[in-house]
């Protein structure tokens, strides 16, 4: 076999070994699968099964929303007699859910061919990454425990959202069993049990929207590994560069029988790692920068969706308490936690990767540059000044930077917004 396809196989297989079993779970959940292993007939076939059941649950779900909005949506709001307030809220939860999950589903079926091009260019780039040198070869046994932690992780995401689709599922099926045995005539026995179906169908996809936010992670964590990796790097050589001043300005110093760092440090092993450190970093840059560009659509409507879902299922959800129906308010609960927990998880990583970032520039800034050569120390130099003037982060159209700030921000607005509907509610309630 030509040794680079082995290489790129043997790097795929390493992402695989803890991408694979959440891939399975997101082509079921009908996000086009968008792994392919390089050459792998298997993967090929498995391809070709993920994108007509994605496109047959994409029309299945704009189906069966399409009869609610017509048909079961004006009975439910004439039936409830809903203020001003409970009806801006109400229309904004059912269509913000509604057109961004559908469009998230969409945009993967409409770029499954880009997705697939995307990861074969991850899997090309982390190759070159690897070739740098020993050090940076994802392959290597040092660098299992990186792989390891995210391993451990993305099981326990998965673990966690089972638990969640079967609480939602309960819920649910709960709500069903509610509307079933109170048998409100409202429509005829056939517009119901259509009804019934479609709320099956739209949840047990919804409870497994969570997937989405996870395979963004996928992507960003390995990111992350790359930057802990030039990280440790750089600090190595900043731990070297002060040994060896120290032995420059303490040669007679001996501990017992043996002189402290014997072995002189060489300085042309130090150009050629702040090198492969250069090129290393600028890899995972161009990376990142790629991810940012890819995805950029996807995180722009998950998070500005967020925020517009998870403050009006929370003024539900406050409504639902004060009305003394445990049901909804529980259903409530739980369609917003995936939203907090979906922008919790990137935001988190996205705040990981600039810490990463951080670190590298504080290390740079304590490199001893004054016996590099020219070029190398203007690199350096210029490669510190940039990462303190623009970090290297994701920020979705250039609109606003993912981090944990920002979901401590959207929170805090999420509360006060809360609160403001929250007395248009009591207003309406008390006017004539």
């Amino acid at each position: 076999m030509n040794p680079k396809i082995l290489f790129l196989s043997e790097i795929e297989e390493r992402l695989l070994q803890f991408g694979q079993p959440f891939m399975h779970f997101l082509s079921f959940a009908g996000f086009h699968s968008v792994v392919i292993k390089t050459g792998s007939s298997e993967g090929l076939k498995y391809q070709s099964f993920a994108l007509p059941w994605a496109i047959l649950n994409l029309t299945l779900l704009i189906l069966g929303e399409t009869f609610y909005t017509i048909v079961i949506h004006p009975t439910v709001r004439a039936k409830y007699n809903l203020g001003l307030t409970e009806n801006f809220t109400y229309i904004l939860v059912s269509f913000s859910t509604v057109l961004s999950f559908l469009a998230l589903k969409a945009l993967a079926i409409l770029k499954y061919k880009e997705n697939s091009k995307f990861w074969s260019e991850n899997v090309r780039m982390l190759m070159e990454f690897s070739q740098v040198g020993p050090q940076f070869d994802l392959r290597s046994e040092h660098l299992d425990p990186f792989f390891e932690t995210i391993r451990q992780g993305v099981r326990r995401n998965l673990i966690a959202g089972l638990f969640y689709m079967f609480y939602c599922m309960i819920i649910v099926c709960a709500l069903i069993w509610i509307a079933v045995a109170n048998d409100s005539k409202d429509f005829p026995l056939l517009i119901s049990n259509l009804h019934h179906v479609q709320s099956l169908i739209w949840n047990i996809n919804f409870s497994m929207y969570f997937l989405f936010g996870l395979f963004l992670g996928l992507y960003l964590k390995m990111y992350i590994t790359c930057l802990q990796v030039i990280a440790i790097e750089v600090e190595r050589i900043v731990i070297t560069q002060n040994r060896e001043a120290m032995l420059s300005n303490n040669k007679d110093i001996e501990l017992g029988p043996k002189t402290i760092f014997k072995k002189q440090f060489n300085m042309e092993q130090t150009i050629e790692r702040l090198e492969q450190i250069l090129k290393a970093y600028f890899i995972t840059e161009e990376l990142v920068t790629k991810f940012s560009r890819h995805f950029e659509t996807e995180l722009f409507i998950t998070f500005v969706s967020s925020f517009l879902i998870i403050f009006a299922r929370a003024f539900f959800i406050v409504y639902y308490i004060l009305k003394s129906s445990p049901t909804d308010a529980l259903y409530m609960t739980g369609t917003a936690v995936v939203y907090v927990w979906q922008i919790y998880h990137v935001a988190t990583l996205c705040s990981q990767l600039d810490e990463q970032v951080k670190r590298i520039l504080v290390f740079l800034h304590r490199v001893d540059v004054k016996a590099l050569p020219i070029y190398l120390h203007t690199k350096i130099d210029m490669l510190a000044v940039r990462l303190a003037g623009e970090p290297l982060t994701i920020s979705p159209r250039q609109c606003f930077k993912l981090d944990r700030k920002l979901l401590i921000t959207m929170l805090a607005s999420v509360a006060t917004y809360l609160i403001i509907l929250i007395q248009f509610q009591t207003a309406d309630e008390r006017g004539p």
